[in-house]
């Protein structure tokens, strides 16, 4: 096992010989084990044969466009959407976007960190799938590519999300994208209008860059079908 995940087994959780554990690969599959041979902080798992476990899976794929954050910020963005089911995030630079990423190896450490987060989330939350995250585009490159057959972007100006909205079947695939801190621009939130995204008023409270991904999420789970 990688360091970080043999660590946590065995000194967080204090697991040690004959200690029954379950491993997943973050593609969908788990296999059983038992732990042997500890010694300190390694050891070996003699396992059992692997099989496939979707059951905590959502019931339709659900791609987040979550803008660059601030430090934590970002971190906890990254892991509740993997606890609420996300299954891919792609990072944006939008117009109001302050947070500045680094190309090079620092940028390559900052992504290392937030795929942790998101193996983590997974762990904790008994996913077996961990969401795929890719690197920092701009806002108007990733819309322009989006087919997904329901696309939403929070807007405290749009209109409201009911499960008419959502349509009969259940979409394979939906895409939402959130807002920086400040908020899209009502430029950017007329592109995305053009381009078939429903512009989604989620209440009536200002909520923070972090917060309303979350927010979004769990209404769309509740929809679904998926709480």
């Amino acid at each position: 096992m990688p360091e970080g995940a043999a660590r946590h087994l065995l000194k967080v959780l204090r697991r040690g010989d004959g200690d029954a554990v379950v491993l997943f690969d973050g593609q969908g599959h788990v296999a059983e084990g038992v732990l042997c041979d500890v010694v300190g902080m390694q050891g070996n798992v003699t396992l059992g044969p692997p099989r496939e476990d979707r059951s905590a899976e959502p019931p339709c794929a659900l791609h987040l466009g979550l803008p660059l954050l601030r430090g934590e910020r970002l971190d906890v963005a990254l892991q509740k959407a993997c606890e609420l089911g996300v299954t891919e995030i792609t990072l944006l630079q939008t117009e109001r976007t302050e947070v500045k990423f680094e190309t090079g190896p620092r940028g390559a450490r900052r992504l290392a960190h937030a795929e942790g987060v998101l193996i983590h989330a997974a762990q904790q939350s008994g996913r077996t799938v961990v969401p795929a995250l890719h690197p920092p585009v701009a806002l108007a490159a990733f819309s322009e590519q989006r087919s997904e057959p329901l696309k939403l972007v929070l807007d405290p100006e749009g209109a409201p999300l009911d499960r008419a909205t959502l349509g009969t079947p259940v979409p394979e695939e939906i895409v939402l994208l959130t807002g920086p801190e400040g908020g899209l621009s009502e430029r950017e939130c007329g592109a995305l209008s053009g381009q078939g995204f429903h512009r989604w008023r989620l209440g009536n409270r200002i909520l923070r860059a972090e917060t309303a991904p979350l927010a979004a999420l769990a209404t769309l789970a509740t929809l679904l079908g998926d709480f």
